[in-house]
């Protein structure tokens, strides 16, 4: 038996579906289930994709270690550089502005070819 609807709110800025079972009651398994009249069940109104996401991974396994070696690991030399350049493990917290400020001055601070002047902006529109 489906679980029935029956609102909808926002908890901590997450719009969440509230659904519960009418067939609690007669349900013999219902004491190891929950102790209230019915099941509650709490559903973030996003969750479906994260499913889907999750059933994509289960078909290819592999695809979250090559995701692994490739994505993470620019993700993972930016934040450092970020903390080597700003001086503070806090950089991947700070909010866009502040983090684009930082990402400025180690950019403008790279020794690397091709670095543009500071006038130049690297971040595209």
């Amino acid at each position: 038996m489906r679980a029935i609807y029956r609102f909808t709110r926002e908890e901590n800025g997450l719009e969440m579906h509230r659904y519960w079972s009418s067939a609690c009651p007669q349900c013999p398994m219902k004491t190891q289930c929950t102790t209230g009249d019915n099941r509650r069940i709490a559903r973030w109104e996003h969750e479906s994709v994260l499913e889907a996401m999750q059933r994509r991974l289960n078909l290819q396994p592999e695809a979250m270690t090559l995701r692994r070696c490739t994505v993470e690991h620019v993700f993972g030399t930016l934040h450092q550089q970020a903390i080597s350049t700003v001086g503070s493990k806090d950089v991947m917290s700070y909010g866009r502005c502040r983090f684009v400020g930082a990402f400025m001055s180690m950019w403008n601070a790279s020794p690397n070819e091709g670095a543009t002047s500071s006038s130049e902006s690297p971040l595209k529109e």
